[in-house]
C-alpha cells in the first residue's frame, strides 16, 4: 500500500511526546514534532479512531524548536524531548500530569502547581543502563531504538555524560572482548563515582573468557573504579563497588544494586519537601513503603519519627541498614518484604500516622491501594514517576479514605517525557 502524504499543523503533544494532527474528523500522532510546527508527513498506520505518521519535513517550524545536542536523537529511544526548548518541555510535563488528573482521576478541582525545572538539564543521571546484545561471538552495548528492538551500539549519551567523556566507548571496548554462546541480552550498569565510574555487567550465563577480560580492566581504564559480574551460577567482583552521596547532612552508601534517585539535583528537593510535610503533619509513626536503600527512612528518624522501611530488595535494605549505622541511626526499622504481603500487619502492628509510598512505574497493586484505605494513616505521602499509574491510583484512594491535600512536581527527567510528582493525601476519617 502506497504511503498517503499529508501536511498539517502540530497542535499539542501526547504524554509520550507525540505531536497531534487533528484534520477531516482523524487525530493523526506524529513522533519528533514541535506544537506549532507544520509538517509534511506519511501516514503509515490506520487504526480504527486514529492514525500514526511519520515526520517527512518541517514546513514551517515552531518556535519552540531547538537543535538536538545528541547525535543518536531521533534513533535512539531514551530521549522523545530534545528537539524543543526546556521551558516548552516543562510546561508539557504540567500539562500531561493535569490531563491525568482530570481524565483518568476524574479531579476537576485540583489545581496542580507548576513543574519545579531543573538546573542540570544535561549530564544529569546518575546512572544508566545498557543492553548487551550478541552480534556474532561477542557482545555490542547500547540501546534499543524507536522500534523496540533493534540496538544501537552508542558511544556516549548527552543525559548521562558529556561526548567528550569515553566511559560508554569503553564499555564498548570491554564487551567486544566478552565471548559467550548464549542468546539472550544481557545488561550493563554504569554508575558515577565522583569523576569515575563503577559498573555492573549482568547476564544469563557468564562469558567464557569473562574472569580473563575483567580482571584487567580496571588497569586498562582508569576510568573505572569498580566492576562486577554476575549471572545465574557466578559473580565476579573487582575494585570499589561502593559510592556515596550526601543528603541534609546525612552520609548514604549505594552500589549499581540498588535504586537511588537519578537526577541528584531534584533527588534532594523531593527529600526536603519530604522532611517539610512530615514536621508540618507533626509525623510520629512512619512507614516508608518501597524505600530504598533508607534515605527517607533516616531521614525521618532524625528528626526523631519511629520509621519503618519496606522494600523487597535484599542488596537495598542491606545497604540501608549500613546507612543507618553509618549515620548513628540504629533504631530506625528495615523489613525486607513483598509490601502486598506485610502491609495489613505493619499496619495494623505499627499503626502509623504518617505513610510513604514510592512505587515502581506501574503504581501500587489493587490489594496495597485497597489495604491502605482499610486502615487509613493521618498523612499519606505518594510519589510516583507516571502521571497516569498515579492518577489511576489516586482515584481508588480518594474514593473512599483519602483526599488530596497538596501536590508537587519536579522535572527529573529532562529531554524525556518522564516526571515526578509528589502528592500529600489526608485521611477524611481522622
Amino acid at each position: 500500500m502506497n504511503e498517503s502524504i499529508q501536511t498539517g499543523q502540530i497542535v499539542g503533544l501526547t504524554s509520550n511526546g507525540q505531536g497531534i494532527v487533528r484534520q477531516a474528523g482523524l487525530v493523526t500522532f506524529i513522533p519528533y514534532t514541535a506544537e506549532g510546527d507544520t509538517v509534511e508527513y506519511g501516514l503509515i498506520q490506520h487504526k480504527k479512531n486514529f492514525a500514526i505518521g511519520r515526520l517527512l519535513n518541517i514546513l514551517e517550524p515552531s518556535p519552540t524548536r531547538t537543535i538536538p545536542l545528541c547525535q543518536y536523537f531521533g534513533t535512539c529511544g531514551g530521549c522523545q524531548l530534545q528537539h524543543i526548548n526546556y521551558e516548552t518541555q516543562v510546561a508539557h510535563k504540567h500539562k500531561w500530569i493535569e490531563d491525568a488528573f482530570k481524565k483518568i482521576g476524574k479531579f476537576e478541582n485540583i489545581s496542580i502547581p507548576s513543574v519545579r525545572p531543573a538546573n542540570l538539564q544535561w549530564s544529569y543521571r546518575r546512572h544508566i543502563n545498557l543492553v548487551l546484545r550478541k552480534n556474532g561471538e561477542v557482545y555490542q552495548a547500547g540501546y534499543i531504538k524507536t522500534d523496540n528492538k533493534t540496538l544501537i551500539a552508542i558511544e556516549n549519551c548527552s543525559i548521562f555524560k558529556d561526548k567528550s567523556d569515553p566511559i560508554i566507548k569503553s564499555i564498548q571496548e570491554i564487551s567486544c572482548q566478552l565471548k559467550s554462546n548464549d542468546p539472550y541480552d544481557g545488561k550493563v550498569t554504569i554508575l558515577k563515582h565522583f569523576n569515575r565510574y563503577i559498573a555492573h555487567f549482568h547476564f544469563r550465563e557468564m562469558p567464557v573468557n569473562a574472569f580473563e577480560i575483567f580482571s584487567e580492566c580496571l588497569k586498562t581504564y582508569p576510568l573505572l573504579n569498580g566492576l562486577l559480574a554476575t549471572s545465574r551460577k557466578k559473580s565476579f567482583q573487582f575494585g570499589v563497588l561502593e559510592t556515596t552521596c550526601e543528603i541534609d547532612g546525612l552520609i548514604f552508601d549505594f552500589t549499581p544494586k540498588t535504586f537511588i534517585q537519578n537526577h541528584p539535583e531534584q533527588g534532594l528537593n523531593i527529600y526536603a519537601a519530604i522532611e517539610k510535610i512530615a514536621e508540618q503533619n507533626k509525623a510520629e509513626k512512619v512507614l516508608d513503603l518501597y524505600c530504598g536503600i533508607g534515605i527517607s527512612t533516616l531521614l525521618l528518624a532524625r528528626k526523631g519519627c519511629r520509621v519503618k522501611g519496606v522494600e523487597l530488595n535484599p542488596q537495598s535494605i542491606e545497604q540501608a541498614k549500613k546507612n543507618a549505622i553509618k549515620n548513628h541511626l540504629e533504631l530506625a526499622q528495615f523489613v525486607i518484604a513483598d509490601v502486598e504481603q506485610v502491609l495489613a500487619q505493619l499496619l495494623t502492628n505499627d499503626q502509623p500516622d504518617f505513610i510513604i509510598v514510592n512505587p515502581p512505574r506501574e503504581g501500587l497493586s489493587p490489594k496495597v491501594v485497597q489495604i491502605i484505605k482499610s486502615k487509613p494513616a493521618k498523612t499519606l505521602i505518594y510519589i510516583s514517576c507516571m502521571p497516569s499509574t498515579l492518577a489511576r491510583d489516586l482515584k481508588l484512594l480518594c474514593e473512599d479514605g483519602y483526599q488530596i491535600a497538596e501536590v508537587q512536581c519536579f522535572d527529573m527527567f529532562p529531554q524525556t517525557v518522564h516526571v515526578e510528582t509528589l502528592v500529600v493525601l489526608k485521611s477524611k476519617s481522622i
